[in-house]
């Protein structure tokens, strides 16, 4: 659990003085002013309030906060019902996953805000700037909480298998027009292989006969010799 906060706290700080420095510098590339001094000096004063902000809420806030929950359900004897659109083996709800760390974020985000404000300008500031870095910190994690639900819809929507849906039904192929016109007068179409076969069958009818008439000037041959 301690590795696992220090590890939050680390790269929380990394990731938004790293992002900082590069938008200052962006921004000081095009409104041509030093890079390298307003980079340095945004990334350094945003480490320091990601590293207040995060130590604040992983080591003081979220432990208070876990343990005031935990008690109050021992008291009340009641269990977190596990909700039906979740995979199973899951323990967390939609709503739970958006609610994530808001009131832990607020909190930090208000204490980190008016600590940091207090030092600069004294106490007169403290309230609005404790106000509205609370709020800041809870619109962020809202939004941050919103991109971890959709990405996990998504990994669960591209590895569910897709669904196959039936084949409609296909209605019976219909004659060919040239066919339906023969058939108003009775006639019938008909395919190549009968067509072959009645070939076939002339073909043998006329050989038949063929030979019928061979056999008979074979016979009129002889009776026309024998006279």
């Amino acid at each position: 659990m301690g590795e696992s906060r220090a590890w939050t706290v680390a790269t929380g700080t990394v990731t938004i003085s790293v992002a900082s420095s590069c938008i200052t510098g962006l921004y000081a590339a095009f409104s041509g002013k030093r890079r390298e001094n307003l980079a340095f000096a945004s990334a350094f004063n945003s480490a320091i309030t990601a590293g207040t902000f995060f130590t604040l809420r992983e080591y003081v806030v979220s432990p208070t906060i876990g343990a005031a929950l935990d008690y109050s359900r021992k008291r009340k004897g009641t269990v977190d019902e596990v909700p039906d659109d979740l995979p199973a083996g899951d323990h967390l709800s939609w709503s739970s996953l958006r609610r994530h760390n808001l009131l832990d974020s607020g909190i930090s985000g208000a204490a980190t805000g008016g600590i940091l404000r207090s030092l600069q300008t004294g106490r007169r500031t403290v309230a609005p700037a404790a106000l509205t870095a609370g709020i800041v910190c809870i619109l962020l994690q809202a939004a941050y909480n919103e991109l971890g639900i959709q990405r996990i819809r998504y990994v669960g929507k591209i590895s569910r298998p897709p669904e196959i849906s039936p084949a409609p039904p296909q209605d019976p192929p219909q004659p060919a027009f040239k066919t339906q016109i023969l058939g108003m007068f009775g006639l019938k179409l008909l395919s190549d292989e009968e067509l072959l076969g009645r070939y076939r069958r002339e073909r043998d009818k006329h050989m038949k006969k063929i030979e019928e008439l061979e056999q008979e000037l074979e016979e009129d041959g002889r009776r026309s010799a024998e006279n």
